[in-house]
């Protein structure tokens, strides 16, 4: 999957990855766009309401959701350094 922002590409990401997370953490709008380069990708989506349900029902597993997004985010910092 690539990440594109002002129409280049920024990284490349493979299975396992979150993406939006940065505009989920931040609750804004997302600053880049995903583009599938595989016919065989699966995404999963959840939306905002959604999670902000899970927050107040479940709040331990909303913040094992937020540690999954951050471990998720340092792969990424590390893989593209």
């Amino acid at each position: 999957m690539d990440i594109i922002k002002d129409n280049l590409p920024i990284a490349e990401l493979g299975s396992g990855f979150f993406i939006g997370e940065m505009s989920f953490l931040q609750e804004g709008c997302a600053n880049a766009t995903a583009k599938v380069i595989s016919k065989q990708a699966q995404c999963i989506e959840w939306e905002r309401e959604t999670l902000n349900t899970l927050k107040v029902k479940n709040a331990e597993l909303y913040i094992k959701l937020e540690q999954a997004i951050a471990f998720n985010l340092i792969q990424k910092i590390n893989h593209n350094k």
